[in-house]
């Protein structure tokens, strides 16, 4: 256990070397497991892996014991990978996975109940609600500046409200 610990504030140590200096870190690790230690040195940064590597771990010599198999390196470079690609360049941007959602879970003003024409919008009845299916209208941005405006026409209750819906 003491040696896990040890490792453990090893790996954060990658963060503070990385901080003081301003250089690249990486992390020599010893030991046996051949996924924890790498896959949370890159997720804290490390840009450089060094693992002892063997054909087998039976054979004779003092690193072949800890050193991992063919298999297991296989699965270190795949889970290292993995998780490069879950953190990310660090920009905000919506993936193409993510678009039927994000366009789904738009929001827009809407009409919460009948609106006649010529009535002026109010917080009574209008709101900013998701878009669902429905197209978009005035984004929630522009809630403040349509409040108090009259309509050109009627829009029915669960209606976007457009720009041309307004004087």
């Amino acid at each position: 256990m003491h040696g896990e610990v040890s490792d453990a504030s090893r790996r954060r140590q990658l963060v503070s070397l990385r901080e003081a200096t301003g250089l690249p870190t990486g992390l020599s690790d010893h030991s046996r497991d051949p996924l924890v230690a790498p896959v949370v040195a890159v997720t804290l940064g490390a840009c450089l892996i060094e693992k002892h590597f063997t054909l087998s771990n039976r054979l004779p010599g003092p690193d072949h014991e800890f050193a991992v198999e063919p298999h297991e390196l296989r699965a270190l470079v795949q889970r290292v990978r993995e998780a490069e690609q879950a953190l990310g360049h660090g920009r905000k941007e919506t993936l193409p996975e993510e678009e039927e959602l994000r366009a789904f879970a738009r929001r827009s003003i809407f009409a919460v109940r009948d609106i006649r024409p010529g009535e002026a919008l109010t917080r009574d009845n209008v709101a900013v609600l998701r878009c669902g299916k429905l197209g978009f209208g005035l984004p929630p941005e522009a809630l403040e500046r349509v409040i108090g405006r009259t309509t050109v026409r009627a829009i029915g209750a669960e209606a976007l409200i457009r720009l041309e819906d307004l004087k």
